[in-house]
Parts: C-alpha cells; sequence; structure tokens
C-alpha cells in the first residue's frame, strides 16, 4: 500500500472528523490545530494534529482507520515529523517510548515538564493509564526509515496494543520491595571492570533494572545511570541514588536516543526478553565502540551441607513445577543464546553474600515461581522452609556464605 502524509487544507476537515468519530477519539479539534493527513489511492487512511496549546506544540489524536492498522500508517505519520522546524510535545503509554523515540522523542523529568502536561498525565494516570511526557526538539534525528512499514507498531497513541512481539508478564510485582531489599548484591569489581571496558563513562542504561542492584553498582563509576524496567511496581520500590534516572520502559523499546550510551547492562533478566528485539535496540543506542554486558546467576549454594540439601529441594523440588519456562535459560548460563555484537573476553567474578536465615528466605520470597506457588495454593512455602531450616541453621542471626555462578557474557559494537 501506497501511503502519502501531508498537512491539510481546511475543506478536509470533514474527513478527518469523520476518522475520529469512527476510532472514538474525543479530543476534538481546534482551530489553531496543524492536521496531518496519511492517504492511500486518494482515501483517508490515518491522521494526528499538531495542536498549539499554551505556546507549545502537541502532537496528539494520532489515529488510523481500523481496518488498516498495523500495516505502518502510524510510522508514516510519525515520520512526518521529521521536517518539523520547532519543539513538539506528547504524552503517550509508556511503552510506545521506543515508537516515539523513532523521530527524537525524549521523556521528561518534572521539573522539564510544562505545568499543562504534567496536569494532563496526572490525569490520565488517575484513570490507570500509564503515560509519559516526552518532548522532541528540532534538531532531533530520525531513525527510522520513510519507507519502513513496521508490522509492529502501534498505529494509535491512546488505544494500541504494546507492540512487543512478546507480551510482557510481570512476575515481580507483587514482590517489588522485597525484590528490592533481599535480592543478592553484585561483586563491586565487576562494576570496575565494565566502567574500565566501556569506551566512556558518561552513560550506562540498567535494563530490567528490578531494585536497582546493577544501578546502584554503575552509579559508583558513571555520571549517569538510567535504569529501566517494564514493571511499574519494580520502578516504584527501586533504590534511589541521586545518578541514577529509573523509568518504566520495556527492554525492547527504550525511548533513548540513538548512539547515546556507553554501557547496556542486564542483570539476571535477559530470559525474559524478546531476544532479538532486544539486541536491535541495544545496537541503536550504544555509542561507537560501546558494550553490551548480560549476566545471569544459578541456584544458591549455602555453607553446611544440611542447610544446602534442603535449600535446593526448595528450589527443585518445592517451586520447580512453578518456574516459568523462560528460567531454563538460567540454568544453562544463557548457553545457546548468540549475541550479534564482537566479543569480548571477560574474567570471572566470584558471587557471595553473608547472610543471616531471614535475608536467605525473604530472597526465596522474591522468586517468581514461589509467587507462582502461592498463587496457586494459597499458602507460603517459605514458612514451612523456615521451620525446617530452625534446627540446622542455628539461631536465626547466625550468618551463613551463600554463594552463586556468575555467567557474565560481554560484546561491543
Amino acid at each position: 500500500m501506497v501511503v502519502c502524509v501531508d498537512i491539510v487544507s481546511p475543506d478536509e476537515l470533514h474527513e478527518i472528523l469523520e476518522l475520529y468519530r469512527d476510532t472514538d477519539y474525543k479530543g476534538g479539534v481546534l482551530p489553531t490545530d496543524r492536521l496531518v493527513a496519511a492517504r492511500s489511492d486518494g482515501r483517508l487512511v490515518g491522521a494526528c494534529r499538531l495542536a498549539r496549546e499554551h505556546d507549545v506544540t502537541v502532537l496528539r489524536g494520532m489515529r488510523v482507520q481500523p481496518a488498516l492498522r498495523r500495516q505502518g500508517i502510524g510510522s508514516r505519520l510519525l515520520y512526518a515529523l521529521h521536517s518539523l522546524d520547532e519543539a513538539c510535545f506528547c504524552v503517550p503509554y509508556v511503552y510506545l517510548q521506543g515508537f516515539y523515540g523513532r523521530v527524537g522523542f525524549a521523556p521528561l523529568q518534572a521539573d522539564e515538564t510544562p505545568a499543562f502536561l504534567q496536569t494532563r498525565a496526572q490525569e490520565y494516570r488517575a484513570r490507570g493509564l500509564d503515560v509519559v511526557v516526552m518532548k522532541r526538539e528540532p534538531t532531533a534525528q530520525v531513525s527510522m526509515s520513510q519507507d519502513r512499514a513496521s508490522a509492529d507498531e502501534p498505529d494509535q497513541d491512546e488505544q494500541a496494543g504494546t507492540g512487543l512481539s512478546k507480551p510482557f508478564t510481570d512476575h515481580f510485582a507483587a514482590v517489588a520491595a522485597d525484590y528490592a531489599a533481599f535480592r543478592p548484591r553484585y561483586p563491586a569489581e565487576l562494576f570496575a571492570w565494565l566502567s574500565a571496558t566501556a569506551p566512556h563513562t558518561r552513560l550506562a542504561w540498567d535494563c530490567a533494572t528490578g531494585g536497582g542492584q546493577a544501578a546502584m553498582g554503575l552509579a559508583a563509576h558513571f555520571d549517569r545511570v538510567i535504569a529501566t524496567d517494564a514493571s511499574r511496581a519494580q520502578i516504584d520500590a527501586a533504590t534511589p541514588h541521586p545518578r541514577v534516572d529509573y523509568r518504566v520502559a520495556p527492554a525492547e523499546a527504550s525511548g533513548l536516543p540513538a548512539g547515546s550510551v556507553d554501557l547496556v547492562t542486564v542483570a539476571q533478566a535477559l530470559h525474559w526478553f524478546d531476544v532479538a528485539r532486544f539486541f536491535a535496540e541495544a545496537r541503536r543506542v550504544l555509542a561507537p565502540g560501546g558494550v553490551l554486558a548480560v549476566w545471569t546467576y544459578g541456584p544458591s549454594t549455602v555453607d553446611g551441607d544440611s542447610v544446602d540439601a534442603l535449600v535446593k529441594s526448595f528450589y527443585h523440588d518445592t517451586v520447580g513445577p512453578y518456574w516459568p519456562p523462560e528460567r531454563a535459560w538460567v540454568d544453562v548460563g544463557y548457553r545457546g543464546i548468540t549475541m550479534p555484537f564482537d566479543p569480548v573476553t571477560a574474567p570471572e567474578f566470584p558471587m557471595a553474600a553473608s547472610w543471616a536465615l531471614p535475608q536467605l528466605l525473604g530472597c526465596l520470597r522474591t522468586w517468581s515461581a514461589t509467587a507462582r506457588y502461592i498463587e496457586a495454593n494459597g499458602r507460603d512455602p517459605v514458612d514451612e522452609l523456615g521451620e525446617r531450616l530452625s534446627a540446622p541453621w542455628g539461631p536465626p542471626s547466625d550468618r551463613r556464605t551463600v554463594t552463586w555462578p556468575l555467567t557474565l557474557r560481554v560484546g561491543r559494537t
């Protein structure tokens, strides 16, 4: 399908209004709007508004004929903004950051956002819509082809699907606070080595940050860390740090500018991603010579044979049937996943902690398999394990060494 996009003349306004009625868009059209129309064989197939509000331009009302969605029309409308010679704002769903980021829209912090758009975003969130305010500068670069007709584009800015070929399932929302408190920390030597391996230490992106464990380690070495997670609950519970900017975004659509990142990290999360799309996104955002580092750790070993046997039985037998299928990649240390980057040989980093019994039990409660067990059976299996561990462990405040096998894979653009 050949699609042409133009600014429409006033006598074509009735067609835009009909499209908006057909797609249940209630935002209206103002006399000061510039309307952008997409046509195929002379027929209107999509439109959007460039509304002038409070002396700024806002992209609104992106709509496509229902029968023609997901055929690249939304991409064509978006690409038409490449020639816009003024700043432009929009308020899309968080998961559409990557789509709008293709033409240079970037998420704004609260202190950068016009007050009326802050209010609008708050109203959307009060209705349960997870939105973000974004801005495009007139000098922003376009990172999509004008001829691209993306099969996974949203085509709408308010009623679209996620645009992800692998739907996001939040396995950790119910345990987000415990995740931040009880998951093990990674070796400090790992982050020192990563900072020395990256071409610069200006900006790192920690993807699927969870409670921010890796982001905190990176903050000791990088000027700025952007830490994203598709889970709003995880971001809300993440550990704050002055150099860490937490954002809600899927791994496959970060919303970050192209070529802006020195290091991308993924800690204990690659197995949840649409891997091919994430690798493409990592390559897009990495600067020349930039580094991607992904790591995972397998089941722990706890000091003391009887204690370790009980913990391993809990992993394999009690909650074993409840592990999501993606967990299999962790058990094999991501062997079989091909990284399309130039490989970098990494040293081994021992991963260990000294934990009292409550810390160990707290960590076990953050497992996705434990959460699924509780949902299926209505009881917490960690309570029973804690009782069985009480004798071999000794006083709960006694500390034991817990170790994990850490697998690190690194590549460079």
